[in-house]
This record gives structure tokens, C-alpha cells and sequence, in this order.
């Protein structure tokens, strides 16, 4: 388990208490709490519990918990994924600005005093993204304003992930300073095998074999349009400049950078990003430099609800989604520009490259790639923008392309010009 230093003891009795103690302790201060109530609200994710705990101090903790703490369920890479989440965040208090919630201990076993696997970190006041993004109670100017602070701050703290960087795609491990010093296996969810099973990946320095890790895992469905995208997602693929991506060191990244992890205050100051259960290292326009998740949501058909009847969420207009998207590109690269003094010539360059490529259409290849059992979907998108591009047949459609690859008889020019489009394509940044 890790502890602060000076640790005191606890008979069992009061074991949140005995760790406000340490944190006081830690900082140098007399200890003057004396209780710690678990307070009513529970908060579920997908893999674990969060109990908010206060102490008679006024302060605020969070205890979490995963679901499968318990014997028989918590195995090794369990292990690895919560101690690669713990660790992250303290490397990240240590190193950086990035706002994320302390942590005042945790343990990766359920030999501890709690019996169970656990976190525990700073309750952190702030909402989520989405609720300020959408809050319909403003007015126009002020709700801009607050949506200008949130991708604002993102730009600055996303960019500091850039210092931390790895010859391979993976988990990150440390030494016992608690220092990255490579990577290890990386838990995936494996979507096509129906039940969410998790697998493991082992660390890859080849950054297409990567990307295709999961693609080849899977065969196609069996009707014929299904075939044809699964191969003319993998032309895709191939056409993409990986002579470049192999130059290209891999960074660490949030593993779901989107509106529920991102807390913000009421006037979209990010207050900080939360749950890091995954985090790895990726190419750079797959991880740090990428656009926050929602605005990429008009890329992601299976599940982008505008002016659908039936949609149940709140959604950015097509035209919002491409103004925001250029105005976080234009505050990347401002937040690049204040970094460049001083810094390391070759990861700016590296930066700089991000801004001039079509990050959304990346994104959606490599999600189509990981989820081949919903690529029928997800193609539809980047084959438009493709068919947008001078020089592609204008009468050319999805159907025919997919239907003559999985036949075999797609005509050489047709092929060639969907190639040439998907190059121009990529050289338009969006």
C-alpha cells in the first residue's frame, strides 16, 4: 500500500480518520481530526464505487472502490491498472499543472486494512463538463464565454502530457521512485466478443500494428457491404503516412477524454480531470492532441443524435461542432506557441505537425479498427468527406466501392482516385 511518510497506524477501528491523520501529518500540521462520516451519495462508474467521506474538519475525501475488489475477481492486470492509475496522478501532482485530485493513498491488493483494493484521493467541488456546456439557463454571449474557458484550459493542460514520453504503445510502469519507466501490457475491451471481455495487449513500438491489433482479432460480418468496408477500412489504414507515425514517440494520454471526466466550475474553469482507470500511451493525434470527445461527436454516427427524434441527449449542430473544433486548434497552437521558448525543438515540431493534419478522420479510423463489429457505420462518415474532394467521381458511392472490393472488380481509377481523395483528405485540418 502506498503511504505517506511518518505513517501512523491504525487498530482498524477508524481507518479514514487514521489517513486524514497521515495527510495532515504529511504536510507538516497537527492532526486535529477526530471523525469521518461516509457520506449518503454513492457515485457508480462501470468499474467502481466512489464513497464521499467528510471529516469533522470540514474536509472532503473520496474512497474508491472497483467493483471486483473482492477474492476471486482481483487479479493481476487489475493490479497493474490500478497501480498505473494511482501512480499517473501522483506523477502528474509532482510534474505538472495537469489538475487532478491528490492522492493520499492507495493499494492494489486486498491485503489492507480495508480488505479491499482501493484509491483514495481529494473530493474535488466541480460539475460536469456537459452541465455547463449546455446550460440553457444562460444566455448566448455568457454560455460562449464559459464553453471559450473550458477548451481554453483543456488546450494549456493537454499539452503537458508531451514531457512524458515512450518508445511503445502500452500501460505505463514505474520504478520504485514511482518514475515511468516504460510500459507494460494494456487492458482493452474487447466490444465484438458481445460480452465486453477484457483482454490484454502486449506493448507494440510498430505504431500500425498497433492500430490494427484489434482490427485483425475479428473477421468481417458475412453479408457482403460489411466485407467491403472491413476492406476498404484497412485501404484506409495502409494510406496513412506511417512513415511519419514511426518517427513519432508514443505519449501518455486520458483514456476517455470527455465530458464526464472533465469537472468544471460553473464559469467552465476546469477544476480538474478525474478517472485515469486505462491510462496508456498513444500516438500523439490519437491521445493529448486530439479534441475533446464531444467535439468530435458528428464523426461517430452509432451514436451522434442531432435532430433526431428520438435522441435523448443534448447535441452540438454539425456547424457548432466545426466552429469549436477550430477554435481549440486555434488555442492549441497558441498554447504551442507559449511553450516553444526553451523547449524541445523536435516535440514542437511534432506539435506543429498535429495542427496541419484531420484529426476527427484519425480518430474515427482508429475507432472503426478497435470496433470492427460497428465499421459499417462508422465508415459512411470519412468516405463522405473523401467524395467532397476534387478530383473523385461525383456519382461514386459507398455501395459500389464496399461491393467491388468484397467482389474483387472495384475498377483501378475508381480505387486511385478514393486514395488520392483520402490523402487530401488527411492534409485538411478540421
Amino acid at each position: 500500500m502506498s503511504k505517506p511518510s511518518d505513517v501512523i497506524y491504525s487498530d482498524g477501528e477508524d481507518d479514514m480518520v487514521v489517513f486524514q491523520q497521515q495527510g495532515e501529518t504529511k504536510e507538516g500540521r497537527t492532526p486535529p481530526c477526530t471523525s469521518c462520516s461516509v457520506m449518503p451519495e454513492r457515485f457508480f462508474g462501470s468499474n467502481n464505487i466512489l464513497f464521499p467521506l467528510e471529516f469533522n474538519t470540514g474536509q472532503k475525501w473520496v474512497l474508491k472502490v472497483p467493483v471486483n475488489g473482492h477474492p476471486g475477481a482481483f487479479n493481476d492486470m487489475h493490479t497493474r491498472v490500478l497501480t498505473a492509475e494511482a501512480l499517473t496522478m501522483q506523477l502528474f501532482e509532482a510534474k505538472t499543472t495537469i489538475p487532478t485530485p491528490t492522492v493520499f493513498s492507495f493499494s492494489a491488493s486486498l491485503d489492507n486494512d480495508l480488505g479491499c483494493p482501493y484509491i483514495l484521493m481529494k473530493y474535488i467541488d466541480g460539475k460536469s463538463t456537459r452541465h455547463v456546456w449546455f446550460n440553457e439557463e444562460l444566455d448566448a454571449a455568457t454560455l460562449e464565454r464559459h464553453r471559450t474557458q473550458v477548451l481554453h484550459d483543456l488546450s494549456k493542460i493537454m499539452l503537458q502530457l508531451n514531457q512524458f514520453t515512450f518508445s511503445e504503445a502500452g500501460s505505463p510502469i514505474f520504478d520504485d521512485g514511482n518514475n515511468p519507466i516504460g510500459v507494460g501490457p494494456l487492458r482493452v475491451m474487447d466490444m465484438p466478443a458481445m460480452l465486453e471481455e477484457l483482454r490484454t495487449n502486449d506493448p507494440s513500438s510498430d505504431p500500425k500494428a498497433w492500430m490494427l491489433c484489434m482490427f485483425e482479432c475479428h473477421e468481417p460480418l458475412d453479408d457482403k457491404f460489411s466485407q467491403g468496408a472491413h476492406r476498404l477500412l484497412k485501404r484506409f489504414i495502409e494510406w496513412l503516412p506511417w512513415s511519419e507515425f514511426a518517427q513519432e514517440p508514443f505519449v501518455l494520454t486520458h483514456p476517455d477524454f470527455n465530458f464526464q471526466n472533465i469537472l468544471v466550475s460553473d464559469e467552465g474553469k476546469v477544476c480538474a480531470l478525474i478517472d485515469w482507470e486505462g491510462i496508456s500511451t498513444v500516438l500523439r493525434f490519437l491521445g493529448n492532441e486530439r479534441y475533446p470527445g464531444w467535439l468530435t461527436r458528428d464523426w461517430d454516427p452509432m451514436n451522434y443524435g442531432y435532430e433526431m427524434e428520438e435522441c435523448f441527449i443534448q447535441e452540438n449542430s454539425p456547424e457548432e461542432l466545426s466552429h469549436y473544433r477550430h477554435m481549440y486548434r486555434d488555442m492549441v497552437k497558441a498554447a504551442i506557441a507559449e511553450a516553444e521558448v526553451g523547449a524541445d525543438t523536435s516535440a514542437i515540431a511534432l506539435s506543429k505537425r498535429n495542427l496541419h493534419r484531420h484529426l476527427p478522420v484519425l480518430e474515427s479510423l482508429s475507432i472503426a479498427a478497435d470496433q470492427p463489429i460497428h465499421l459499417p457505420e462508422i465508415i459512411q462518415k470519412p468516405f463522405t468527406e473523401v467524395s467532397k474532394q476534387d478530383g473523385l467521381p461525383q456519382d461514386l458511392e459507398l455501395w459500389e466501392v464496399c461491393f467491388g472490393l468484397a467482389d474483387g472488380d472495384l475498377d483501378d481509377e475508381q480505387l486511385e482516385s478514393v486514395r488520392c481523395g483520402f490523402e487530401k483528405l488527411l492534409q485538411t485540418p478540421q
